[in-house]
């Protein structure tokens, strides 16, 4: 549980660079399974388009969004840490330290 915490914590970052190496990429519209499955599955849109609407849908609102409102309301924060991906909380706790504040959670 704790490796994979520690694995997790790069999860949106490595999101992020995921679909930009996509974007920068030749646009990919099909999986060609031919020597495994003997099939080809073609995508709706560009793959592109589909991990920068998992980004954004599933990132940045279901993931960052939801994170911040639990954090600001404080409740649930086991969950709202694990959403924010504990970066979130510690540059806040980072930021109060170096102005002097006492951060009561």
């Amino acid at each position: 549980s704790i490796l994979l915490s520690i694995l997790m914590r790069c999860d949106a970052f490595s999101d992020v660079v995921f679909t930009v190496i996509l974007c920068k990429s030749p646009e990919i519209r099909e999986i060609n399974l031919a020597k495994t499955l003997r099939c080809t599955f073609k995508f709706p849109c560009a793959l592109h388009q589909m991990a920068l609407f998992s980004l954004i849908v599933g990132v940045f609102i279901a993931q960052g969004l939801v994170g911040m409102g639990l954090l600001m309301t404080k409740k649930a924060l086991p969950a709202a840490f694990k959403l924010n991906e504990f970066a979130f909380i510690l540059g806040t706790m980072t930021l109060e330290k170096a102005k002097g504040c006492n951060p009561q959670l």
